[in-house]
């Protein structure tokens, strides 16, 4: 897989996962404060920058042993 396409799945499945978590916080919490959307914009960002770290990490292990641990 591209390294473009992967950056791209993993936005999109955060971005969706952060979609989700907004409408669960509007339903019970009702109208949203400007500092609850700036604290879900951050908690965004927070898990890009996470799931596509770990993601970089995992394809550096997987390039520098490509058939497995072990083999």
């Amino acid at each position: 897989m591209r390294d473009r396409r992967r950056l791209f799945i993993i936005i999109t499945s955060v971005g969706v996962g952060s979609l989700i978590s907004l409408y669960i916080v509007k339903q019970r919490l009702g109208n949203l404060k400007r500092d609850d959307y700036i604290q879900l914009g951050f908690n965004f960002f927070f898990a890009i920058a996470v799931v596509v770290g770990i993601a970089l990490l995992l394809q550096h292990m997987n390039k520098n042993n490509p058939n497995g641990p072990g083999k």
